[in-house]
Protein backbone atom coordinates (compact mmCIF):
# COMPACT_ATOMS: atom_id res chain seq x y z
CA UNK A 1 0.00 0.00 0.00
CA UNK A 2 1.17 3.29 -0.97
CA UNK A 3 1.03 5.61 1.88
CA UNK A 4 1.70 9.53 1.07
CA UNK A 5 1.79 11.92 3.76
CA UNK A 6 -1.07 13.39 3.57
CA UNK A 7 -3.24 10.16 3.42
CA UNK A 8 -1.09 8.94 6.97
CA UNK A 9 -1.97 11.97 8.92
CA UNK A 10 -5.85 10.89 7.97
CA UNK A 11 -5.47 7.09 9.27
CA UNK A 12 -2.79 8.08 12.25
CA UNK A 13 -4.22 11.66 13.35
CA UNK A 14 -2.01 13.17 16.11
CA UNK A 15 -0.26 10.26 16.47
CA UNK A 16 2.59 11.60 14.22
CA UNK A 17 2.60 14.35 16.46
CA UNK A 18 5.52 13.98 19.45
CA UNK A 19 5.97 16.00 22.46
CA UNK A 20 9.41 15.75 22.90
CA UNK A 21 12.83 17.05 24.70
CA UNK A 22 14.27 18.82 21.73
CA UNK A 23 17.70 18.62 23.65
CA UNK A 24 17.64 14.91 23.18
CA UNK A 25 17.54 15.01 19.35
CA UNK A 26 21.27 15.11 18.00
CA UNK A 27 20.75 14.63 14.58
CA UNK A 28 19.75 16.69 11.46
CA UNK A 29 19.31 15.50 7.84
CA UNK A 30 18.29 16.73 4.77
CA UNK A 31 14.72 14.53 3.82
CA UNK A 32 15.44 12.26 0.08
CA UNK A 33 14.80 13.92 -3.02
CA UNK A 34 14.78 17.76 -1.35
CA UNK A 35 17.22 19.26 -3.44
CA UNK A 36 14.56 17.83 -6.32
CA UNK A 37 11.01 19.38 -4.78
CA UNK A 38 13.00 22.28 -4.35
CA UNK A 39 14.60 22.64 -8.06
CA UNK A 40 10.54 21.67 -9.17
CA UNK A 41 8.80 24.76 -7.73
CA UNK A 42 10.31 26.91 -10.43
CA UNK A 43 7.64 24.82 -12.84
CA UNK A 44 4.43 25.83 -10.62
CA UNK A 45 3.90 29.06 -13.03
CA UNK A 46 2.98 26.47 -16.08
CA UNK A 47 0.08 24.37 -16.44
CA UNK A 48 2.14 21.20 -18.39
CA UNK A 49 4.74 22.73 -15.59
CA UNK A 50 2.79 21.57 -12.93
CA UNK A 51 1.78 18.39 -14.38
CA UNK A 52 5.40 17.67 -14.91
CA UNK A 53 6.00 18.80 -11.51
CA UNK A 54 3.14 16.43 -9.68
CA UNK A 55 4.86 13.51 -11.55
CA UNK A 56 8.82 13.99 -10.19
CA UNK A 57 7.70 14.94 -6.84
CA UNK A 58 5.73 12.00 -6.10
CA UNK A 59 8.48 9.86 -4.16
CA UNK A 60 8.68 13.21 -2.11
CA UNK A 61 5.62 12.59 -0.66
CA UNK A 62 5.89 9.25 0.27
CA UNK A 63 5.62 8.69 4.17
CA UNK A 64 7.95 6.01 4.29
CA UNK A 65 11.30 6.21 2.53
CA UNK A 66 14.11 3.52 1.84
CA UNK A 67 17.74 4.61 0.67
CA UNK A 68 20.64 5.59 2.97
CA UNK A 69 19.43 9.55 3.65
CA UNK A 70 19.23 8.83 7.35
CA UNK A 71 23.26 7.49 6.90
CA UNK A 72 24.43 11.40 5.78
CA UNK A 73 22.83 13.63 8.55
CA UNK A 74 25.51 15.58 10.84
CA UNK A 75 24.85 16.85 14.63
CA UNK A 76 22.22 19.21 14.61
CA UNK A 77 24.06 21.59 16.45
CA UNK A 78 26.99 21.51 14.02
CA UNK A 79 24.07 23.04 11.63
CA UNK A 80 24.76 26.52 10.62
CA UNK A 81 20.84 28.01 11.77
CA UNK A 82 21.63 26.45 15.23
CA UNK A 83 25.25 27.76 15.65
CA UNK A 84 24.11 31.37 14.41
CA UNK A 85 21.09 31.28 16.36
CA UNK A 86 23.58 30.39 19.38
CA UNK A 87 25.85 32.89 18.78
CA UNK A 88 22.78 35.05 18.44
CA UNK A 89 21.26 34.00 22.08
CA UNK A 90 24.84 34.66 23.45
CA UNK A 91 24.64 38.00 22.11
CA UNK A 92 21.00 38.97 23.12
CA UNK A 93 21.77 41.96 25.45
CA UNK A 94 23.02 43.72 21.91
CA UNK A 95 22.10 41.53 19.05
CA UNK A 96 23.88 43.83 16.72
CA UNK A 97 26.84 42.38 17.59
CA UNK A 98 25.78 38.85 16.90
CA UNK A 99 27.08 37.07 13.45
CA UNK A 100 23.49 36.72 12.22
CA UNK A 101 22.87 40.21 12.66
CA UNK A 102 26.10 41.73 10.52
CA UNK A 103 25.30 38.68 8.14
CA UNK A 104 21.83 40.45 7.18
CA UNK A 105 23.29 44.24 7.44
CA UNK A 106 25.90 43.04 4.54
CA UNK A 107 23.02 41.25 2.91
CA UNK A 108 20.83 44.75 3.08
CA UNK A 109 24.02 46.91 1.97
CA UNK A 110 24.88 44.84 -0.32
CA UNK A 111 21.27 44.16 -2.41
CA UNK A 112 19.56 46.92 -0.77
CA UNK A 113 16.77 44.49 1.33
CA UNK A 114 16.71 41.86 3.58
CA UNK A 115 14.40 39.09 3.52
CA UNK A 116 13.06 36.57 6.54
CA UNK A 117 10.20 34.85 5.55
CA UNK A 118 7.30 37.28 4.92
CA UNK A 119 9.81 39.59 6.96
CA UNK A 120 11.56 42.25 4.96
CA UNK A 121 13.49 45.15 5.49
CA UNK A 122 15.19 48.29 3.50
CA UNK A 123 16.43 50.06 5.86
CA UNK A 124 18.87 49.79 9.16
CA UNK A 125 15.82 50.89 11.10
CA UNK A 126 13.78 48.04 9.68
CA UNK A 127 16.45 45.37 9.98
CA UNK A 128 16.48 46.59 14.02
CA UNK A 129 13.04 46.25 14.06
CA UNK A 130 12.49 42.96 12.24
CA UNK A 131 15.46 41.36 14.61
CA UNK A 132 13.62 42.91 17.55
CA UNK A 133 10.39 41.70 16.66
CA UNK A 134 11.42 38.22 15.50
CA UNK A 135 14.15 36.61 16.73
CA UNK A 136 14.83 38.47 20.00
CA UNK A 137 10.68 38.18 20.62
CA UNK A 138 11.20 34.00 19.81
CA UNK A 139 13.77 34.02 22.26
CA UNK A 140 12.25 35.77 25.13
CA UNK A 141 9.15 34.25 24.60
CA UNK A 142 10.60 30.51 24.74
CA UNK A 143 12.69 31.20 27.48
CA UNK A 144 9.53 32.79 29.55
CA UNK A 145 6.93 30.39 28.42
CA UNK A 146 8.37 27.53 26.16
CA UNK A 147 7.51 26.38 23.19
CA UNK A 148 4.37 27.89 22.47
CA UNK A 149 2.19 26.01 19.64
CA UNK A 150 0.97 29.00 16.84
CA UNK A 151 -1.99 28.58 14.57
CA UNK A 152 -0.51 29.64 11.79
CA UNK A 153 2.69 28.21 12.11
CA UNK A 154 3.86 24.62 10.47
CA UNK A 155 5.01 22.08 13.26
CA UNK A 156 8.79 21.63 13.52
CA UNK A 157 9.55 18.51 11.55
CA UNK A 158 11.89 15.07 12.31
CA UNK A 159 12.27 11.65 10.58
CA UNK A 160 12.43 8.34 12.06
CA UNK A 161 16.24 6.69 10.83
CA UNK A 162 16.25 2.94 10.55
CA UNK A 163 17.06 2.42 13.56
CA UNK A 164 14.77 4.62 15.41
CA UNK A 165 16.35 7.43 15.98
CA UNK A 166 14.66 10.77 15.28
CA UNK A 167 16.60 13.61 13.27
CA UNK A 168 15.60 16.86 12.80
CA UNK A 169 15.35 18.26 9.08
CA UNK A 170 13.94 21.16 7.36
CA UNK A 171 10.72 22.98 8.63
CA UNK A 172 11.35 25.31 11.98
CA UNK A 173 14.84 24.79 12.21
CA UNK A 174 14.91 28.66 14.01
CA UNK A 175 12.11 27.76 16.41
CA UNK A 176 13.73 24.21 17.35
CA UNK A 177 17.47 26.00 17.53
CA UNK A 178 16.07 28.17 19.81
CA UNK A 179 14.25 25.55 22.01
CA UNK A 180 17.15 23.43 22.40
CA UNK A 181 19.53 26.71 23.34
CA UNK A 182 16.95 27.76 25.87
CA UNK A 183 15.83 24.38 27.34
CA UNK A 184 12.67 24.38 26.38
CA UNK A 185 11.36 21.16 28.19
CA UNK A 186 8.76 20.14 25.12
CA UNK A 187 8.16 20.65 21.63
CA UNK A 188 5.79 18.96 19.56
CA UNK A 189 7.28 18.24 16.18
CA UNK A 190 5.65 16.23 13.19
CA UNK A 191 7.30 12.94 11.83
CA UNK A 192 7.39 13.83 8.11
CA UNK A 193 9.79 10.77 7.18
CA UNK A 194 9.81 6.86 8.22
CA UNK A 195 12.89 4.61 7.14
CA UNK A 196 11.16 1.56 5.75
CA UNK A 197 13.56 -0.79 7.54
CA UNK A 198 12.36 0.72 10.61
CA UNK A 199 8.89 -0.02 9.81
CA UNK A 200 9.92 -3.42 8.98
CA UNK A 201 11.44 -3.83 12.11
CA UNK A 202 8.35 -2.45 14.51
CA UNK A 203 6.10 -5.03 12.22
CA UNK A 204 3.60 -1.84 11.51
CA UNK A 205 1.75 -0.93 8.69
CA UNK A 206 -1.54 1.42 7.93
CA UNK A 207 -4.28 -1.28 8.56
CA UNK A 208 -5.59 -4.20 11.28
CA UNK A 209 -2.64 -4.81 13.88
CA UNK A 210 0.25 -3.35 11.95
CA UNK A 211 -0.92 -0.30 12.36
CA UNK A 212 -1.55 -0.71 15.77
CA UNK A 213 2.08 -1.97 16.43
CA UNK A 214 3.25 1.40 14.56
CA UNK A 215 1.13 3.43 16.91
CA UNK A 216 2.48 1.30 20.07
CA UNK A 217 6.06 2.09 18.57
CA UNK A 218 5.66 6.01 17.96
CA UNK A 219 4.47 6.35 21.05
CA UNK A 220 7.84 4.44 22.35
CA UNK A 221 9.55 6.66 21.09
CA UNK A 222 7.98 9.76 21.73
CA UNK A 223 8.78 8.02 25.38
CA UNK A 224 11.79 7.82 24.97
CA UNK A 225 12.71 11.06 23.69
CA UNK A 226 10.60 13.28 26.03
Amino acid sequence: MIMTRRRAHRVLFDDLVLQIDPRKVDWYASPPLDALHIKTKALHSHKLGRVLSMIIRAPYELLVYPGNWDLHGHHFTEHRTYTKMLDLYQHRDNFRESKLYQHALEVLQEQGSFNHKSHVAHTVEELDELFEKVYMELIRSMEQHGYIRERSADLCRVMISRDGKLMKTQRGKHRFSTAHIVGAPVVPVLVFRIHRKWLKQVDGGFRGRKLDNLRAALRELESRYS
